[in-house]
């Protein structure tokens, strides 16, 4: 013969069923979980299929290089406070030559980019700057850019 559970107190079954609840509802409502990142790290973060374009720019001298990283350094800050659809905008020397300079630059689309970035005041000045040295023979650009397909990730929290 079973025995019906008394009015004094929960049942086991109910017991079980609460904290099974409260699992799931803690694995769902946990911050690192994503259906859409299938990496199981909370600082890592999935691609966003951005457009990519990375410019290459071997300069003649040390002189003219720093210069420009100065003037690049204005169009940097100006876009992070006024960009927001450029996702990344970083700017590094080769380790191989220190008079080879690369930039990449992530934008949400290649749209924007074309659009807004490429006629922003602030990047058209320092663009001016740059052909000015192209002209002179003092540095020669080459670049490339790509779609991102979404099948890696872009980086990581520290």
């Amino acid at each position: 013969m079973m025995r019906k559970p008394t009015a004094k107190g929960p049942h086991l079954l109910h017991i079980l069923g609460y904290l099974l609840l409260g699992m799931l509802l803690g694995w769902f409502l946990h911050p690192t979980r994503s259906d859409t990142n299938d990496i199981d790290k909370p600082n890592i973060h999935t691609s966003e299929k951005a457009w990519t374009l990375v410019v290459k720019a071997q300069f003649q001298s040390e002189s003219d290089l720093q210069h420009i990283l100065k003037e690049w350094k204005k169009v940097a800050d100006y876009c992070a406070k006024h960009e927001t659809f450029l996702l990344h905008y970083e700017v590094g020397i080769s380790d191989k030559d220190p008079l080879d300079l690369h930039i990449l630059e992530r934008y949400r689309s290649k749209e924007e980019y074309l659009s807004l970035h490429k006629n922003g005041e602030d990047f058209l000045q320092f663009r001016l700057i740059l052909k000015r040295l192209q002209d002179e023979g003092k540095v020669t650009i080459d670049g490339f850019s790509f779609q991102e397909l979404g099948l890696g990730f872009t980086g990581r929290t520290i």
